[in-house]
């Protein structure tokens, strides 16, 4: 199933009601056409798609070492805690299948697919630097 949640994350606004009754009816679409629709918005978000063929690239430039440190520093800290709440709704789910506690999963894991799939597009810069904040967490980076 589409994922509204994540849509209106990717799109960066609130959808309008036309927008989310053919999301609705989008999820009848078999499993194959539903992905092939994903993907075009995902690719259009993270091509940077805009109007007039603009193109948006993630860059360093004009950072400094210390907006670099802080912001992958701080961007290790929120992906911990997506990881960890993604975790937690999938124990919560597992020790009581509620269709809540299913809606919480759901939307934890979409917020983790976001972040692990941004993370595959910051610059070399920040992704070294993200690593080692995330590794001095306890955690470590996979991929």
């Amino acid at each position: 199933m589409i994922d509204m949640k994540g849509i209106r994350t990717l799109v960066g606004r609130p959808l309008t009601e036309q927008e989310q009754r053919h999301i609705a009816w989008i999820n009848g679409w078999d499993r194959e056409a539903r992905e092939s629709f994903v993907a075009l918005i995902k690719a259009a978000y993270w091509n940077g798609a805009k109007e007039g063929g603009e193109t948006v690239k993630a860059s360093v430039s004009g950072m400094t070492e210390q907006d670099i440190k802080q912001f992958a520093e701080a961007l290790a800290v929120r992906y911990k805690q997506i990881v960890d709440a993604d975790l937690a709704a999938k124990i919560a789910c597992i020790n009581d299948q509620t269709p809540e506690n299913a809606l919480r999963e759901a939307e934890a894991f979409a917020q983790y697919r976001f972040y692990s799939e941004m993370l595959d597009i910051i610059p070399k810069e920040i992704r070294l630097v993200f690593n080692a904040a995330y590794d001095a967490l306890g955690y470590q980076v996979v991929g």
